[in-house]
């Protein structure tokens, strides 16, 4: 079975409703999807939990660590490729899953459906989306807002067949030390949705905070 990791924007109804609908039709054919809205985080259950154990002003940075260590360090790397949704605006997140993906050897469907062209002409191979995004992808799916999720499918299936399993993923210190502590995480934890899984991730998350800040080390600065 080929895993597929669903790179895209979920913050309104519209995007949660395409990103739905294009999984249920790619799992009736025989694909394993990894969808964020759906097997990532319960943002309500997270924050509760991690309030036990940390300060308030502590709390929304430990989201934001878990949230990427969990699709960054964990789904990304246990897939075979990647479906990415890449209308505008386009979402900051989906394009460095898509890097991401490369660096670990991962093959790339990238999705359009938008006939917003901030940069050319529609008509163009790329349909007037910024041609660096467009680069990462090794199959782009230019396709009409009015295209029925059926067809859509139909081209996303056809260009997954072709996509062959990657068995050795691209050596970088950066990206081994980031999926070792997702492992040292997420390990054998079936069910972060369950209380009891959940618990497991924020106990080992607290106990990983020197790991995790060093792993993911960013000097923010303010002018």
């Amino acid at each position: 079975m080929v895993t597929v990791y669903f790179a895209a924007p979920l913050f309104n109804q519209a995007e949660t409703r395409y990103n739905a609908e294009i999984t249920k039709r790619l799992e009736k054919r025989g694909y394993k999807v990894i969808l964020p809205q759906r097997d990532g985080f319960e943002f309500q259950n997270l924050t509760e939990l991690l309030s036990r154990h940390l300060e308030k002003a502590e709390i929304d940075n430990a989201v934001q660590e878990l949230i990427y260590l969990l699709d960054i360090g964990c789904f990304l790397p246990s897939s075979d490729a990647v479906l990415a949704v890449l209308n505008e605006p386009l979402d900051p997140g989906v394009i460095v899953e898509i890097c991401y993906a490369r660096l670990l050897g991962k093959q790339v469907v990238g999705l359009r459906s938008d006939t917003r062209q901030p940069f050319g002409d529609y008509s163009s191979r790329f349909g007037g989306i910024h041609f660096f995004p467009a680069f990462q992808c090794d199959y782009f799916l230019k396709v009409s807002p009015a295209a029925c999720v059926d067809a859509v499918v139909d081209s996303i299936d056809s260009c997954l067949r072709r996509i062959a399993r990657s068995k050795e993923q691209v050596k970088s210190k950066n990206v081994e030390s980031l999926i070792k502590l997702a492992e040292k995480i997420f390990h054998g934890i079936d069910d972060i949705h369950s209380e009891e899984g959940l618990e497991k991730v924020v106990k080992r998350y607290v106990q990983s905070r020197d790991e995790v800040k060093r792993v993911l080390s960013v000097v923010s600065v303010s002018l």
